[in-house]
C-alpha cells in the first residue's frame, strides 16, 4: 500500500543585491522563492531583495530538512556554502549523518 509522499528540499538563495546567502527548506520552493521576494515580506530577507535560486537538495523527509537547514545555518561559514553548491556530494554526506528516524 503507497502512501503519499510530499517532496521536501533545503534551498540556496543569493541575494542579488548584498551577494549573501539565505538557507531555508520547504515543501514548494516555487512558492517560497515568491514569498522571499514579495514587497510584503517581513522576514529577515526582506532587506536583501531580489533572491535568487542557487541550489536545491532533495531530503527523504521534513525532520531531515530542517535538521541539515539547522546543520548547515549553524556552520554560518560562506566557503563551507560555496563548498556544498560546487560539490554536492557534501550534502549526500549530511543526508546520512541525519537520516529520517
Amino acid at each position: 500500500m503507497g502512501g503519499f509522499f510530499m517532496a521536501e528540499y533545503v534551498y540556496i538563495l543569493q541575494s542579488e543585491k548584498t551577494g549573501g546567502y539565505y538557507i531555508g527548506q520547504t515543501d514548494d520552493i516555487e512558492k517560497r522563492l515568491m514569498q522571499h521576494n514579495s514587497i510584503d515580506n517581513v522576514e529577515y530577507t526582506k532587506r536583501d531583495q531580489p533572491w535568487a535560486l542557487i541550489k536545491t537538495f532533495q531530503c527523504d523527509c521534513r525532520l531531515q530538512a530542517r535538521t541539515i537547514e539547522r546543520h548547515i545555518k549553524n556552520m554560518k561559514n560562506r566557503k563551507y556554502i560555496q563548498d556544498i553548491i560546487k560539490h554536492s556530494e557534501i550534502f549526500e554526506k549530511l543526508k546520512i549523518k541525519y537520516p529520517c528516524i
